[in-house]
């Protein structure tokens, strides 16, 4: 029957129920409209018609339990539950999937074990609900119990049952049981363990494992659904696979889910996370409804691109269209203005923020301390900080690094030891931030006392901590343990080579400085901006003349980088040194970036008072012409 006409007989048929004192329709009618009644959320109409019905049975019984249960009301649900005179399997399992539904993890537990207890046997439909408990609260040692009953029971070998279990390993991080389970299933044709298991991958990072398992649930002719393809999406975006995912695109569209919102929403994230803009564009405007997380993943692909004015004018657009935004939505927003140094504008969406009642979210509160810090505005953000009454990991870190990113070094180090007082435990960026400010103050002690926590805590290293930690021991003069940390690095960057080629230089062996720089070379990695400085530093405490003109003009010819005043002031002062003075007074004369304050000092130590006279004139004259 059509659901509108079930409908209307069903509130013809109630109203005929609660007029008349005898009831007189058959049970199986009744029992019918319950259903139809219960389904339809009308739990108060279910129920005035369980009440007149005079001949109930199981199915009466079970179906208000379970409406009861359904619908979150579990008061009337457990009442009804222990007067129902015969309880099976259905009405245990009934009240048991509402507290699954709800997350009620005590109560549900409490009555699987009693249903066992009382000598009921659960269905692949009771395993089923607490297991998905299981999965939504990560509840593994659970999982695993359950696991150990269905295999006592056979239900291990029930598709149904072992979907369950693979969903459970998979959100529960165990992706190696997720997939011994699901090769005993792998052969058939049941969509939803498949999707299971690329959920697991596609959750956890195994990217290419759940490409790979898509492209075999495509050969052995599964079909995909609105589930599978957020799915597939996601690890495609993950490993920036785009061609394996606009080939995904195809498919969706193919198989009709192209305007399924869950579909369009995982290709605007997918694209924009592979920085396919115009893709993603394309999508998120042919969505025929306005879905706030697509257009957040539009902002943020934006703002990790650098296209912070193309990510606010999207902002701009969801306000314009009323569209809701959320705690993901203004993180993204704060960082556009992080980026462009607008303060104005940061401090109106500020104004949002507390309107809005948003201040009150931790992720958002972090990004406005990162922001403020980031801008310099460091009052700004201890506010922001002091306001927080829950404060986690990353808002220490984002004030930690503010200090230490705008010369605070002393604080940055304070509000560490108070980070580490307060019970939290530093992450790696905030350990990297640390060691920087450790450096600049040349606070070997306590650089050390960091390293060695660093290493008691197992946190691991990362490129960004192992860089801080050679550049503290090369500031502090310790150049051997320098060498040590980055002997050990797994992976090195030009900042990695940089900061032993300053460190080498700066404590007087400038010759090892370019004996590292060539073995950098070596491996591929391409100098930069302050590499240069750091060899030309070398040069010119060393006296290398040649190597020294040779650096510098290969800055620019080719490597494409133009010389800055450091630069400047290195080789003058290295031409001071070797008593060049015609070349010193040259140089200072191709200046294109203003008179540097160093280049005097070399000139003056070296050059005597009336040359410096000299290059000071010179320097005058230009700093007139750019003006």
């Amino acid at each position: 029957m059509h659901k509108s006409r079930f409908l209307n007989f069903s509130r013809g048929y109630l109203h005929s129920a609660v007029k008349s004192d005898e009831f007189s329709y058959s049970r199986i009618e009744s029992n019918r409209v319950l259903k139809d009644l219960s389904k339809a959320g009308r739990i108060n109409d279910a129920r005035n018609l369980f009440d007149k019905m005079l001949d109930r049975d199981d199915f009466s019984w079970n179906t208000m339990v379970a409406g009861y249960a359904n619908s979150g009301r579990f008061t009337e649900a457990e009442k009804l539950f222990y007067e129902t005179p015969v309880k099976s399997s259905i009405t245990w399992t009934s009240l048991i999937s509402g507290y699954c539904k709800y997350g009620f993890e005590n109560e549900a537990f409490e009555l699987f074990w009693e249903m066992k207890l009382q000598g009921q046997s659960p269905s692949q439909y009771t395993l089923g609900s607490v297991l998905g408990l299981c999965s939504t609260k990560g509840l593994l040692q659970k999982g695993e119990q359950i696991h150990g009953y269905a295999i006592k029971t056979w239900f291990d070998w029930n598709v149904f049952v072992v979907t369950s279990l693979v969903d459970m390993y998979g959100k529960c991080k165990c992706v190696f049981e997720a997939e011994c389970l699901f090769e005993m299933v792998a052969d058939c044709k049941y969509n939803a363990v498949w999707s299971a298991m690329l959920a697991g991958y596609s959750h956890h990072g195994y990217g290419y494992k759940a490409i790979e398992c898509f492209r075999n649930m495509r050969t052995e002719g599964v079909e995909s659904n609105q589930f599978t393809f957020p799915s597939i999406l996601r690890a495609c975006g993950a490993v920036i696979a785009c061609n394996f995912g606009s080939q995904v695109h195809g498919c969706i569209v193919r198989t009709g889910f192209g305007a399924n919102i869950f579909a369009q929403s995982a290709l605007v994230d997918m694209y924009a996370k592979c920085g396919d803009l115009n893709s993603a564009k394309s999508v998120l405007e042919n969505m025929e409804f306005d879905d706030e997380v697509s257009w957040n993943s539009m902002i943020l692909g934006c703002v990790r691109q650098g296209f912070d004015e193309e990510a606010l004018s999207f902002f701009q657009k969801m306000l314009s269209r009323n569209m809701k935004i959320d705690e993901y939505t203004l993180p993204s927003v704060l960082n556009s203005f992080a980026s462009m140094k607008d303060m104005q504008n940061a401090i109106s969406v500020h104004c949002l923020i507390i309107k809005t009642g948003f201040e009150a979210y931790k992720l958002v509160n972090n990004a406005l301390i990162d922001m403020y810090a980031k801008q310099g505005r460091l009052d700004c953000a201890i506010m922001a900080f002091s306001k927080m009454v829950d404060k986690d990991v990353v808002s220490w870190t984002s004030l930690v690094t503010g200090y230490s990113h705008n010369g605070s070094y002393e604080e940055a180090i304070k509000l560490f030891c108070k980070m580490r007082i307060s019970g939290v435990y530093p992450d790696q960026i905030a350990v990297a931030s640390v060691l920087s400010a450790c450096a600049e103050l040349t606070v070997l002690r306590f650089g050390q006392q960091i390293h060695a926590a660093l290493v008691k805590s197992g946190l691991g290293s990362s490129l960004s901590v192992d860089n801080s930690l050679v550049t503290m021991y090369a500031k502090c003069g310790c150049i051997v343990d320098a060498n040590r940390a980055f002997d050990s690095m797994p992976a090195r960057d030009v900042i990695s080579w940089t900061a032993l080629i300053v460190g080498y230089a700066q404590n007087g062996k400038g010759k090892h400085s370019l004996q590292f720089y060539d073995q950098m070379i070596a491996t591929g990695t391409k100098p930069d901006y302050i590499t240069f400085i750091g060899l030309l530093f070398a040069c010119s405490h060393d006296g290398l003349l040649g190597s020294g003109r040779a650096y510098f003009e290969a800055m620019d010819k080719v490597y494409g980088i133009k010389p800055g005043p450091e630069h400047y002031a290195c080789m003058i002062d290295l031409y001071g040194r070797s008593g060049k003075l015609a070349e010193a007074k040259g140089l200072l004369n191709q200046m294109w970036y203003g008179r540097p304050c160093l280049p005097h000092a070399g000139v003056d130590e070296f050059c005597g008072l009336d040359y410096l006279q000299d290059l000071t004139s010179s320097g005058s004259n230009l700093s007139k012409v750019d003006a």
